[in-house]
């Protein structure tokens, strides 16, 4: 379980296979990190397989490369970072599961003042699933949905959010991995369940 607050940037190093190797840009954190662990690349739930105090690999599926945007991920490629909750942690996000649903794209941003105004394309099978000023994940980053326009999701992001995750290196058409709300999708499947 995760909360959609990322506490680190990484960096690909090298993709071979299954196999995934993503360098620490900071190990402040992460020095504890064990076999097995759960941690949250671009919002996708990988575990890891080995940690050399700065490098951590991991493995990852087929349905992994199928529905995120791993599957693109060059070398050098810089990825958000969260390793999962302890119970008794602060939920600063909100409830993120690392199960990403698909890919989505990045259209453009806007500044806003001081803040940036971030624009996405989701799938259309994930727009039941969204409501205004309800939350979303994109890259694992828990953003806030400030609009929504067809397929199109604004989020109002501030410049620390920026800053600390990989949204500064976005460019137009770019793919991110999306995760809708947890909350909204057992409402709707319930919902639909009793409407049979």
């Amino acid at each position: 379980m995760f909360t959609g607050i990322i506490d680190n940037i990484g960096i690909v190093k090298e993709k071979n296979g299954n196999t995934l190797y993503i360098e620490l840009s900071k190990t402040e954190g992460y020095e504890d990190i064990m076999e097995g662990e759960s941690i949250a690349v671009n919002g996708v739930c990988l575990t890891v397989e080995n940690f050399d105090g700065k490098k951590i690999k991991f493995f990852v599926s087929k349905e992994t490369y199928e529905k995120s945007n791993i599957r693109d991920i060059k070398s050098n490629s810089f990825v958000n970072l969260e390793r999962a909750m302890k119970v008794g942690d602060r939920l600063s996000g909100h409830i993120v599961q690392g199960h990403v649903e698909g890919e989505g794209l990045f259209v453009r941003k806007l500044k806003r003042g001081e803040n940036f105004r971030f624009i996405f394309k989701i799938p259309e099978n994930l727009k039941k699933f969204i409501i205004k000023k309800g939350s979303i994940a994109i890259n694992g980053i828990s953003l806030t949905i400030a609009d929504i326009k067809g397929l199109n999701v604004e989020a109002e992001v501030i410049p620390f959010t920026v800053e600390n995750t990989n949204l500064k290196y976005l460019k137009p058409m770019n793919k991110v991995n999306i995760e809708t709300d947890i909350i909204g999708k057992y409402i709707y499947n319930w919902y639909n369940t009793i409407r049979r």
